[in-house]
């Protein structure tokens, strides 16, 4: 038979039963059944079958070249017990489980194992050959047939003086036929050439082809009798001294390794034309030359020879010994690996580390498990570690400490280790005024890949898919306690904290949240802590009547008011000339949300924006220095009074509900009051107005347009409650309607351009003034017409018929 190996296999049970002794006359009853009802192994992938009766059936071939495998999973029947766990290892061949059941009842199961490996080309391997003058003698080695019931058809070697195209289509070649065994087998080539170089391959065909060796070369002798060099190799490794150009007959190899008993001639170049023998052997490059002294004899064609002596003298290696410690600590994904060299040998350690696998098997340094060196030399007694990173969580490694010198690689006991499984992370929360500060404080051992803050509505639970506003960072985090913030600047939510990892989300507590409005402007924050810190909500800077309560800390040591605080105010009231005092910002009124009334008189404000005050419905400021005011959203507003600031533009359509409008002293050039047919008195001196139409605002009662001195329009139909109308010093009026204007009882026209006036409608007009007109020559009244009051120049000659 021909030696055979890596097969795919078969694999079948035998049972044998084994029945213990009884001293009962009655069977003793079974508590279960024995057997094994599944069994699953593994090789480079899971293989499984169900047991019927005696023989194992799995449900594909076991991969070619499985010589061991491994139980990966052993089911057996309720209350019985196995000699054998997951992990096992079984060898091809044989191998027994031994089932006993609670009753000591025992089966024993026979795992055997067959292999076939698949065809292919046979497997030939080259040797070296041996050099004549006219011909070599060359060798092969067939390691594979291709597979079961194969034959081997021919056999032999190719031979050229070039290394292309060396195949059996060549006619230099030797065919030895039919091959009954794997093995070497050699080849005489003939009638070669003195002293040339031939390159030569192995080759055997079976039926599914032929298959080559790598191309080899070797070169004739000639007739010479001298070596040239030779290098002695020690356990596999070629030696470093070389003798070159050797003369004389004697050759001297020193300081050999420690542990060499025996060397190989690795390297041995003759003389062309020569031939050499050790001792009565044919010389090859793997002649062993023993410790003492060796001959080796060199001859000549013409039949001359020389003896060369080879002396080695060497003293025996011994390998170190070494101790694989428990690995501490082991985390999720991080371990620390630890060893201990106990002896070094007879010479220095040159390498030492572990191998580490999640397979008990590969623990060597040609294995498939991860090799990782520590270091070159240590000395006896030392400990030495390793941190691995970069593992996977809840998972069973293998590791084994190695130490290698000359003698050899040595490995410690195989140890086992499992890392942690990781979790998802763990994440703290804590608010200090507006600002959200986070904390994970346990990564759970797997990256944390986001993390922030989520919030909703108070009263609600807020999350990452459910929230009304969220903070997210995207960022890796592999260590515990990284903080986190966020500032928010206003609102009353639920928030917490989160994070996430592979494992999933988890969040903190949740925290009810309300904002801590900065308040810039000291004397406004100061007016309105001096109200709500005596329990009120109304401010009022000039005796603090207020008329609701508050319970709770307002105010934050940043000087800074809670929002929800501000949203109970319905009064302030601040005039700068009560305590000389100077608001300059009235940042903050936008969360004073239910004010209703606003005084700020006397002050040094810039800028009003009462959008978010829609309760409002008084608002007088008075005498500061207010370039823009936005009351757009303020539809209750009734009374507003901003006279002397310095607005140039002011839109009041939205506000309809305006009663009373006091503008004066600013600069305003125009105004739209279409929309505002509730207004009742008008004060718009001291500007800078082109026209006015207020022939929609049927409700007014009093107009006061003095000294706007650009007008030229002025449309006051409609008017018919007009009681009151102050239109002095605007110069460049030179027409005035008031014919509508039937309910009019006063007017003042001094220092207009008007050439005429006709007051012939307005019967209950009893005061009038037309002073400094220069131009006005008549004034139109109505027949028996009398006007109570009529102030006009001393030289004026006035009409009282204009011609209309």
């Amino acid at each position: 038979m021909r030696h055979i190996k890596n097969y795919k296999y078969l694999a079948f049970i035998t049972l044998i039963a084994v029945f213990t002794l009884s001293v009962y006359q009655c069977e003793k009853p079974k508590s279960s059944e024995n057997a094994i009802t599944k069994l699953v192994v593994t090789a480079d992938k899971d293989y499984q079958g169900n047991i019927n009766g005696k023989e194992i059936t799995f449900s594909e071939s076991l991969p070619f070249n499985t010589t061991v495998v491994t139980i990966k999973t052993l089911e057996i029947s309720p209350k019985a017990d196995a000699d054998t766990n997951v992990g096992r290892v079984l060898q091809a061949g044989g191998d027994d489980i031994v089932i006993t059941a609670e009753n000591g009842d025992m089966k024993i199961y026979s795992v055997r194992f067959t292999f076939k490996r698949p065809l292919a080309v046979p497997t030939v391997l080259h040797a070296n050959g041996t050099p004549f003058l006219t011909s070599v003698t060359l060798s092969g080695n067939i390691t594979n047939f291709g597979g079961d019931d194969i034959s081997i058809t021919e056999h032999g070697h190719i031979w050229s003086t070039t290394s292309g195209n060396l195949t059996t289509t060549l006619s230099t070649k030797t065919n030895l036929g039919k091959a009954s065994n794997t093995g070497g087998f050699q080849s005489n080539a003939t009638g070669l050439s003195k002293n040339t170089t031939y390159y030569y391959v192995a080759y055997a065909t079976n039926s599914v082809g032929i298959g080559y060796s790598i191309i080899c070369n070797i070169k004739t002798k000639n007739d010479e009798t001298t070596i040239k060099s030779m290098t002695l190799a020690v356990s596999g490794t070629n030696f470093t001294q070389t003798q070159n150009n050797i003369s004389g007959t004697n050759i001297v190899f020193s300081n050999l390794p420690y542990g060499t008993t025996q060397a190989q001639i690795s390297e041995l170049s003759l003389a062309d034309q020569a031939t050499a023998t050790i001792g009565s052997n044919a010389f090859t490059k793997n002649s062993v030359l023993s410790v003492g002294s060796n001959s080796i004899v060199v001859t000549a064609s013409n039949g001359t020879s020389q003896t060369y002596t080879i002396t080695l003298t060497t003293e025996p290696d011994t390998p170190p010994t070494l101790t694989t410690l428990s690995a501490n600590p082991v985390a999720y994904t991080t371990a620390t690996l630890k060893g201990r060299i106990d002896t070094t040998g007879n010479n220095p350690v040159q390498s030492y580390g572990f191998v580490y696998s999640t397979n008990s098997s590969s623990l060597t340094l040609s294995g498939e498990g991860t090799t990782v060196q520590v270091g070159s030399t240590i000395n006896a007694g030392e400990s030495f570690s390793k941190n691995l990173t970069g593992l996977s969580d809840n998972t069973l490694y293998y590791v084994v400490a190695y130490a290698t010198n000359n003698a050899g690689t040595v490995y410690g006991t195989p140890l086992s280790f499992r890392t942690i499984e990781a979790t998802p992370p763990t994440v703290r929360f804590s608010i200090s005024i507006n600002t959200l500060s986070g904390t994970i404080t346990n990564f759970g051992g797997a990256t944390v890949t986001s993390f922030g803050f989520v919030w909703s509505e108070s009263g609600s639970t807020p999350t990452i898919s459910s929230n009304v506003g969220i903070a997210t960072t995207t960022q890796n985090i592999n260590a515990d306690g990284h903080n986190f913030t966020f500032t928010l600047t206003g609102g009353m939510y639920d928030i917490r904290a989160f994070a996430t990892n592979k494992k999933g989300t988890s969040y903190s507590d949740s925290v009810n949240y309300i904002a801590y409005i900065n308040i810039p402007d000291e004397h406004f924050r100061n007016a309105i802590i001096s109200c709500i810190n005596n329990g009120h909500t109304r401010v009022n800077n000039t005796n603090h009547q207020c008329n609701e309560t508050y319970e709770g800390n307002a105010v934050s040591s940043v000087n800074s008011i809670r929002q929800d605080v501000l949203e109970t105010i319905t009064f302030f009231e601040y005039n700068g000339s009560d305590h000389n005092n100077d608001l300059r910002n009235l940042g903050g009124v936008e969360f004073m949300t239910a004010l209703t009334r606003l005084q700020v008189n006397n002050n040094s404000l810039g800028q009003l924006d009462l959008t978010t005050n829609t309760s409002l419905s008084f608002v007088e400021a008075y005498n500061n220095d207010i370039k823009q005011l936005n009351v757009s959203t303020n539809t209750a507003l009734i009374f507003l009074n901003t006279y002397n600031n310095s607005l140039t533009n002011l839109i009041l359509n939205p506000n309809t509900s305006l009663t009373s409008i006091v503008l004066y002293d600013n600069s305003l050039t125009h105004i739209g009051l279409s929309t505002n047919t509730a207004l009742e008195s008008l004060y718009l001196y001291d500007n800078s107005l082109t026209h006015l139409d207020v022939s929609t605002n049927t409700e007014l009662t009093l107009i006061v347009l003095n000294d706007n001195s650009s007008l030229t329009y002025l449309n006051l139909s409609n008017l018919t409650e007009l009681n009151k109308l102050y239109l002095y010093r605007n110069n460049n009026l030179t027409e005035l309607n008031i014919s509508d204007n039937t309910s009019l009882t006063f007017l003042d026209v001094e220092g207009t351009s008007l050439t005429a006036l006709d007051v012939s409608n307005n019967t209950l007009l009893s005061d009038l003034d037309v002073t400094n007109n220069l131009s006005l020559t008549c004034i139109q009244t109505a027949s028996g017409q009398t006007i109570g009051t009529l102030y006009s120049d001393y030289y004026q000659s006035l009409s009282n018929d204009c011609g209309y």
